[in-house]
This record gives C-alpha cells, structure tokens and sequence, in this order.
C-alpha cells in the first residue's frame, strides 16, 4: 500500500525540454536518490518504488486540463 509523502509541497512551473533526459531504445539510466526522510517509511518491510512522470513535455502542459499519458518505471526493492 502507498506511504504517505511527508516532504515539503512545492510548487513548480510547467515542464521544459530541458527537464527531460532523452534515453534512445534500449538505452537506461540509473539515478540514486534518498527518499526515507520525504516518505512515512517508519514500518518495517519491503518497499518498492516506481517513479511515474508525463512522456513528453506538451502531455505535462495537457495534465493540468485532462489526464495525460504517463510512462513507469520498473518496481525497484
């Protein structure tokens, strides 16, 4: 079941084209990132993580007047 996001809500501007990282067919990208002080992590178990983002920057600028199409990643544990 999903953890509650306890981080700070900030407010950010519409996606660019420099807020993507293009990644070519077959091509990955690992990134690290800290997350056990933004969520509610303090049960014990195993957790499992997918970052959903917009494809494209004119579906993140969509999302704001319909549901845009998203991609997701793979559960990382």
């Amino acid at each position: 079941q999903p953890v509650s996001y306890e981080g700070a809500l900030i407010k950010r501007a519409a996606p660019t084209d420099k807020d993507f990282q293009l990644l070519k067919a077959g091509q990955s990208l690992t990134v690290q990132a800290e997350v056990s002080g933004l969520y509610d992590m303090s049960a014990q178990g195993q957790y499992s993580i997918r970052y959903q983002l917009p494809t494209l920057p004119q579906e993140a600028k969509a999302a704001k007047a319909k549901q845009a199409q998203a991609r997701e990643s793979n559960a990382i544990t």
